[in-house]
């Protein structure tokens, strides 16, 4: 099943949450206004104005997605019939929130606060929408896109500035915000993790990794061992999921200057099974997938970007994957955390 949505104007998804028959998608909408858009099962409208949405979670049947507006961060709460709630946070710097996280005590939001150069920051919200604790990290430039939680602790990934270039950066919080462990994972080019994500108990990050000479892999880490694997001129993991006995992992990968969306499947030992690809003649991209549901957007079927919202297949179109034999570095970070009324 694939969906295309095209009012004209350039329509692009983010992410998607399917839970309890609830299907949240969240994303942009490129006019005069530039708009976040919200989509709740097949209706869309949009928020905000100089406002776009990187993440979403499903509350019981309704959905909350998380909107940047000008630098501040408003969690709305809506449903198919329009918006029921506004929940606005704000910092004497920007702010940018790249997830949001439900879990059963409440919500883990991860980004980056910018007053001179961009911080890390991870806050956990109760079920009330109040700020129990936040972190800040401050070192040279870093995000986090992602959080995931195991037990007591709380694993945020992202990257960190290196010189020119930037590594996989991971930390590891105790589940009332003490920072326990940091360090980051790179080579010679740009690496990062883009998601993460605890899969029955097994949590696991994925990302790109690039080479010296711009070669950009897809990186699986599952806080063990990291795995590189290669598709086309560029690769890219944006999500990661349970399939069966395997995981699928989703994103973007290039062949010959072209772009297209990929899913890999891998075993539980991450050994390479099969793979597939989505796209057309011009660029197109998955930006996320959970439980199967994916979104994303394609410049293939009109003039402008059009939303793209399917379910993943085997009948796509199969390509190669081959595992990658290059070496990158784990080295620990000494991040200075702190508090502050500032962020969140």
């Amino acid at each position: 099943m694939l969906i295309l949505l095209d009012t004209g104007i350039h329509e692009v998804a983010f992410f998607t949450k399917y839970e309890n028959y609830t299907l949240c998608t969240v994303g942009r909408r490129e006019n005069s206004k530039e708009e976040a858009l919200l989509g709740y099962n097949l209706r869309f409208f949009t928020f905000g104005n100089s406002s776009y949405s990187y993440t979403v979670e499903t509350v019981k049947r309704k959905c909350l997605a998380g909107v940047v507006t000008k630098g501040n961060i408003n969690l709305v709460l809506y449903t198919g019939n329009g918006i029921q709630n506004v929940y606005e946070f704000s910092s004497n710097g920007e702010l940018m929130l790249w997830q949001l996280l439900k879990t059963e005590k409440g919500y883990f939001l991860v980004g980056g606060v910018k007053r001179n150069n961009w911080d890390a920051f991870v806050a956990f919200l109760d079920r009330n929408f109040k700020v129990k604790w936040k972190k800040r990290l401050d070192f040279l430039e870093e995000y986090f896109y992602s959080v995931a939680e195991k037990g007591n602790k709380v694993y945020a990934v992202g990257r960190i500035k290196r010189g020119k270039n930037w590594d996989a950066l991971v930390c590891i919080f105790s589940d009332n915000g003490k920072l326990l462990e940091s360090y980051s994972i790179g080579s010679e080019g740009k690496d990062y993790f883009r998601f993460v994500k605890n899969l029955g108990g097994e949590v696991i990050a994925v990302g790109r990794s690039e080479d010296k000479f711009g070669d950009s892999d897809f990186l699986i880490y599952d806080f063990k061992n990291y795995y590189l694997y290669d598709s086309g001129e560029y690769d890219y993991a944006r999500a990661v999921n349970s399939y069966g006995n395997s995981y699928v992992i989703a994103g973007e990968t290039r062949f010959k200057g072209n772009n297209d969306g990929i899913f890999i499947l891998l075993s539980k030992n991450f050994r390479p099974v099969r793979a597939f690809k989505i796209g057309w003649e011009n660029t197109d991209a998955v930006r996320f997938m959970d439980n199967l549901f994916f979104t994303g957007y394609t410049y293939s079927l009109s003039f402008s970007a059009d939303l793209i919202l399917g379910v993943f297949s085997e009948d796509f179109e199969k390509v190669d994957v081959k595992k990658v034999n290059r070496v990158l570095k784990k080295e620990k970070v000494h991040l200075r955390d702190f508090l502050s009324s500032s962020c969140v």
